[in-house]
């Protein structure tokens, strides 16, 4: 057949239970994440590995330590090693990260429970990306079910997030609802996009060369 079927089974049909990221370290290869039974707790890793003639092989899964039952989840593959982050929003709102690896396998870095309390619908209320050309930090902006969009930088060096919190001022709009991050794939800098309950949508980028965030400009639209 000319697809895999990787799973027969999922919590829900309403969120996003699946993701898929190349390694920028080792361009055969990439990183997939899905949920595969309908109570599921471990974020499930297999790895593809392409064979240069048209084809390729996956690898069998692997799956992390426990959270609640899966929600949306992301991936993001690191350059400079075969390494991938991932995070997840779990049915109790909690949101979880793990780092894969092309063995396959996983590793639980230091806090890397972001929040206990992030916004509840089923959007998927935080992304994750990592420094497009250094692959020295990763960054996660979350919502902690509060109208100050949160985020924590990840070291892969020590395999840890930031213990706590750092906060990304703006002014008025909702609870944060949904986040995407976007490398710049030819430097560090991350466009990160927020949108709120009150249908606000942000933009603020990341400063990857003093790994803060740039004070302008920070737009509403």
């Amino acid at each position: 057949t000319l697809h895999t079927e990787h799973a027969t089974a999922a919590p829900v049909n309403t969120k996003r239970l699946i993701d898929f990221a190349w390694s920028p370290a080792n361009p055969t290869k990439g990183g997939l994440i899905f949920a595969n039974a309908g109570n599921d707790t471990t974020l499930t890793l297999k790895i593809w590995t392409a064979d240069g003639a048209g084809g390729g092989s996956w690898s069998g899964l692997v799956n992390s330590a426990a959270s609640g039952r899966l929600g949306a989840m992301a991936i993001d593959g690191r350059k400079g090693a075969e390494e991938f982050l991932a995070c997840e929003k779990d049915a109790n709102n909690d949101i979880f990260c793990f780092r894969g690896d092309t063995a396959p396998g996983w590793t639980t870095p230091a806090n890397n429970v972001l929040t206990t309390n992030s916004q509840a619908g089923i959007e998927r209320s935080f992304d994750l990306a990592y420094e497009a050309t250094s692959g020295a930090l990763g960054l996660a902006v979350y919502s902690d079910n509060t109208v100050t969009p949160k985020y924590r930088k990840y070291d892969p060096t020590t395999n840890a997030f930031d213990g706590a919190a750092s906060s990304i001022t703006v002014s008025g709009g909702g609870v944060l609802t949904t986040v995407r991050l976007i490398p710049d794939s030819s430097g560090d800098d991350i466009m990160i996009l927020m949108g709120d309950a009150a249908n606000d949508l942000r933009s603020i980028v990341w400063d990857g060369l003093s790994d803060a965030l740039y004070s302008s400009p920070a737009g509403k639209a």
